[in-house]
Parts: structure tokens; C-alpha cells; sequence
């Protein structure tokens, strides 16, 4: 694939008779998206305002560039980006590709959009929301957009310096709440934000809850900016902000394994959980703990975010035989006492043996239980389990 780099024209001489000089449409090609630039038989002269990189097939490429450079391969071209500078440059075209239709003025526009946008945050200051607060050039009110993870934060910011400022609020950035029975926040998305100067913009953020006991926010909740996460808990909402898990719904369990030492059986997602008990140096869990949604009086501003009533249990169980058996599965309490049964008398052959299993315990008491197989009342293997 080629690439071409399209510079926005300051000349007056066009193919239309219009004032415009560069006719810029994107259009669909297979599933490829190139840059067409029309200028009949003269040269182009580029402003160099700025610059949109866009795949181009070979084949187009090829037709687009004519007098390019007659011995150069395509392979060879495709290489190398095409530059359109200031220098002889023609660029030859078929009839069809001159006759542009309303279709082609929409792209251009947008186009010319995405080259405006591009020039806006070029010439803006970026800088973490924290440098720019500590420069004076910034200032920032955080109050609670509802709930403890998703969108639960909302930002005003206003630009008190002379240029505009692109901000940026990276993953990680903790928000503290001004109530201190209410959750702090960690920010689970990085965000940049454009503030144009003497203005004010408002955003919201994706975070997640970093201490479960305390009381959820709620829509209007007053925040402050506090300080960076760090060492396992940053490393936490990196992952979450590179993999594209900010909205997951195993993800606030997985930030509570880390900064309140949750159990990692209730996580859920077996990729999130590899990373955390890696993370950790932990064992990967053998089993899972599956929690009902709270009830609509949990989930009001104040209440702790952490509200869990267990719901299922389910796993893998593994086991060898040194013999055919008949074999029997269940749950058991601390008494001994069978609670569930998954199967009884089943006959399996010597050797190595794997099942997937899931219990129903809701309503069952808290505490420790058994994933027990037995052969005739004896244990022949058990599985120690939590919830």
C-alpha cells in the first residue's frame, strides 16, 4: 500500500472555474480509503497547513501518479510515501474522476474538517490537566456524573491563559471525593480535551470505583483533582485504557482486586483475571463466583458500591483415576453436609478426567464449602471454595 500526503492548496487557479485550486475527495475503494488530488496541467502549489495519511491501493496509486516517475515500480512506489510539496508535480486524471457529483463536495468538506482539526490541536499547548492547573493556565470543577464506573465523571474546564490548550487527562488520574464517606474515583480512559482561550469546556470521564466499602456518589457530587495512581493500580487502568476495557463489565471488579484486595474469583473475565493474578503474583482461580445485580435501593447515592449476594459458582475440576470408578460430584458445607449434587454413580475409565461444573448457591450461608468427587463415601479429590 502506498500513502499519499495531501497539503491544502493556497493557488487560485482551479479545474471548475471556482477560486478553490485543489479539488481533495475521499472516496471507498474495496475496503481502502485514498486521497484524490485534481489540478489540470499545471503545477500545484501546497500551503502546507496539514496533512491527512490515508492507504492507497497500488492500482490507484499507479493511475494517479502518471508522470510520477515512469521506471519506478509500483512495488517500489509503495514503499516509499508520495510527497506533494511545492515542486513540479502533475497529477493526471480521467474524465470520470473530474466529474465530481454533490457526493464528492460532501467529502471534500470533510476533508477539509479533518485538515482544520488537525491545524487547531497542532497549534494548541497540550498538557496534562495537572501541569496546567499548577501553571495557572487552567482551571477545573469535577463533580459525580452518577454511579461509581462508566461515565461517572464530569469535568468543567476553563482556559485562563492567551493560547489554546489541549488537555489531557490520562489513565490513572484519581478524582477525590469532597465527602469523605463517598468513593474516589480513578480515571479509566485517557482524554483530551480542546479548550479554546478565555473558554470554558465541559467532558465527562470513565472511571471506576477505588474504594468499594465507601458510599457510591451521586449525579452532582463534588470532586477535587487528587494525585496519580500508582504502582499495581496504575499499571491496572493502563491495561484497562490500551485494551479498550474501560466499559467492561468484569473491569470495576478487577480495579477492587487491586486497591481493596478482593478476591480474584470474582472477576469473572478469564483474561482480566490472568492479568490481575499475574499482576499480583497470584495463582489463577480455580473457580468462579457469580454476583447478582443490586437492587435498586443499593444502588441510590451513599450506599457502598461493593453490595455482592452470590448467585452461581462455576469452574473447572480436574482428576485422575488410577482405576475405572463409578463417581459422585456435590457441594458440601463445613459439616459435611451435602448441599448440591451435580452427578452420582457415574462410571469413568482410568486416567485423566476434566469437567466444567456450576452450582446455583443463592441463598445459600456465606462461608467455605467443598467441590467434593467421592467414590463410595471417600474423597478422592475436593476443591475448597469461597463465597
Amino acid at each position: 500500500m502506498g500513502k499519499v500526503f495531501c497539503y491544502s492548496s493556497l493557488s487560485d487557479n482551479s479545474v471548475d472555474g471556482s477560486t478553490n485550486s485543489l479539488i481533495v475527495c475521499i472516496k471507498e475503494f474495496f475496503e481502502h480509503s485514498f486521497v484524490i488530488a485534481a489540478k489540470p496541467s499545471s503545477q500545484i502549489q501546497f500551503a502546507g497547513l496539514c496533512e491527512v495519511v490515508l492507504p492507497l491501493p497500488d492500482t490507484i496509486l499507479q493511475a494517479m501518479i502518471g508522470n510520477y516517475s515512469p521506471k519506478t515500480p509500483t512495488n517500489e512506489i509503495s514503499k516509499h510515501p508520495i510527497i506533494l510539496t511545492d515542486s513540479t508535480f502533475d497529477l493526471k486524471f480521467t474524465k470520470s474522476y473530474l466529474n465530481m457529483t454533490k457526493l464528492t463536495a460532501w467529502y471534500t468538506m470533510l476533508t477539509v474538517i479533518l485538515c482544520l482539526t488537525l491545524s487547531i490541536r497542532i497549534n494548541a499547548q497540550v498538557f496534562d490537566i495537572a501541569d496546567a492547573i499548577k501553571k495557572g493556565f487552567l482551571t477545573v470543577s469535577a463533580e459525580g456524573n452518577g454511579g461509581h464506573d462508566g461515565e461517572c465523571l464530569k469535568l468543567r474546564l476553563h482556559n485562563k491563559s492567551k493560547k489554546k490548550l489541549e488537555v489531557r487527562v490520562p489513565a490513572g488520574q484519581v478524582f477525590e471525593a469532597g465527602d469523605s464517606s463517598l468513593q474516589n474515583l480513578m480515571v479509566s480512559k485517557e482524554e483530551n480535551f480542546l479548550v479554546e482561550v478565555g473558554a470554558s469546556k465541559i467532558g465527562k470521564l470513565f472511571g471506576f470505583c477505588i474504594e468499594a466499602s465507601d458510599g457510591s456518589p451521586g449525579e452532582g457530587s463534588a470532586f477535587r483533582l487528587g494525585k496519580m495512581a500508582e504502582g499495581n493500580l496504575l499499571k491496572m487502568a493502563k491495561y484497562l485504557n490500551d485494551e479498550k476495557l474501560y466499559e467492561h463489565p468484569s473491569a470495576q471488579y478487577a480495579v477492587w482486586a487491586v486497591s481493596d484486595a478482593d478476591r480474584l474469583e470474582g472477576i469473572g473475565d478469564p483474561i482480566l483475571t490472568k492479568f490481575v493474578a499475574d499482576m499480583l503474583g497470584k495463582p489463577m482461580p480455580e473457580y468462579h463466583i457469580q454476583y447478582q445485580s443490586p437492587p435498586q435501593d443499593r444502588q441510590l447515592p451513599g450506599q457502598p458500591a461493593n453490595w455482592r449476594e452470590a448467585f452461581a459458582m462455576n469452574g473447572l475440576f480436574y482428576y485422575d483415576l488410577a482405576s475405572d470408578k463409578q463417581v459422585d460430584f456435590g457441594l458440601y458445607n463445613e459439616s459435611g453436609e451435602l448441599v448440591h449434587q451435580l452427578f452420582k454413580n457415574r462410571v469413568q475409565k482410568r486416567g485423566s478426567h476434566k469437567f466444567r461444573f456450576e452450582f446455583e448457591i443463592s441463598g445459600l450461608e456465606k462461608g467455605k464449602y467443598y467441590a467434593r468427587l467421592t467414590n463410595r463415601g471417600q474423597v478422592i479429590k475436593e476443591l475448597a471454595v469461597e463465597f
